[in-house]
C-alpha cells in the first residue's frame, strides 16, 4: 500500500490510493480465476484425449499380438507345406490342389442350389 500524504484524510486515501489498488487486485484475482478455469477446462480435454488414446493403443497393442501369433501359425503351416510339396514334387501337389479346389466348387454349387430350393418353398 502506498504512504499517506502528510494531511491526507483517511477518506481522501481510501478513494485516491486504497480503492484504485484494490479494485486492480479484485480484477487481477478474477482474470487468474477465469484463466484458472480456461486452463483447467483444457487440461481435461486434453486428459479425456489422452485417455481415448490409450485405449486405442492398448487395443492396437492386443490385435498386434494377435496377428504375431497368427503369423507364427501361418509360418509354420507353410514350412509343413513346403516339406509336403518337396516330398510329392510339384506335379503332384498340383493336382491335388486342382482336384481339391474342384471338390469346393462342386460343394459350393450345391449349397447355393439347397439355398435357392429353401427359398422357394
Amino acid at each position: 500500500m502506498p504512504e499517506a500524504a502528510t494531511f491526507e484524510t483517511a477518506k481522501s486515501y481510501q478513494e485516491k490510493k486504497a480503492m484504485p489498488l484494490i479494485q486492480k487486485l479484485v480484477k487481477v484475482l478474477f482474470a487468474l480465476h477465469r484463466k484458472y478455469w480456461e486452463v483447467k477446462n483444457e487440461r481435461d480435454k486434453y486428459q479425456y484425449f489422452y485417455q481415448d488414446e490409450m485405449k486405442a493403443t492398448r487395443h492396437l497393442s492386443q490385435q498386434l499380438e494377435q496377428v504375431k501369433a497368427e503369423n507364427s501359425q501361418l509360418y509354420a503351416m507353410k514350412r509343413d507345406f513346403r516339406r509336403v510339396w518337396n516330398y510329392f514334387g510339384a506335379e503332384k501337389m498340383q493336382q491335388v490342389i486342382g482336384l481339391m479346389r474342384e471338390q469346393e466348387q462342386t460343394a459350393d454349387k450345391s449349397q447355393k442350389k439347397n439355398r435357392q430350393n429353401s427359398v422357394e418353398l
